[in-house]
């Protein structure tokens, strides 16, 4: 029989420390940055693609995109107003992101460009938001992907979403 014996070394990995500019963001495991990064830092640089992150208006009940509303709690909400901005930061990945009807709440995107993975198709778009066209991501089944130029509707999956502070990038 054999025995498997575990030592630091093998233990190296389980811990990654994310550094912008040689100045620590968090130390943390893989799933813990993945799931609950601290700041709009760490939120962007997890992941690939990378997830969706943008600077909306914020109203009393959470971030206004084009056409949807990103609920946000009371303190969320507090927080992020707390240096008097009207603005939020909001992250989703594209696997936490759906394609809905339109009557649904989600924002009308274009899409743009469709990289095709086999199973999986990811769906390059893009929306106007205060004047800007932002691109967004979303994962899709492969047979089921939209058409190049076709307007779909995206929201991210309930409770999905990670808002960050517009001026500090501090998570909420």
């Amino acid at each position: 029989m054999a025995t498997v014996s575990y030592d630091k070394a093998t233990r190296m990995g389980h811990r990654v420390a994310v550094l912008d500019g040689g100045v620590l963001q968090q130390v943390d495991t893989p799933r813990k940055l993945y799931d609950e990064p601290v700041n709009v830092f760490v939120a962007g640089f997890i992941g690939s693609p990378a997830r969706n992150i943008k600077t909306v208006p914020l109203t009393d009940e959470g971030g206004q995109f084009a056409g949807m509303l990103v609920p946000l709690t009371r303190e969320q909400v507090a927080a992020a107003r707390a240096d008097g901005t009207e603005h939020v930061q909001i992250g989703f990945r594209p696997e936490d992101t759906e394609i809905v009807g339109e009557a649904d709440g989600g924002m009308p995107v274009r899409v743009d460009l469709i990289e095709e993975l086999g199973s999986d198709a990811y769906v390059y778009g893009t929306v106007a938001l205060e004047g800007h066209d932002e691109r967004f991501v979303v994962r899709a089944e492969s047979r089921r992907a939209p058409r190049l130029g076709e307007i779909v509707h995206l929201r991210p999956r309930v409770g999905a979403h990670h808002a960050f502070q517009a001026t500090t990038g501090e998570r909420l």
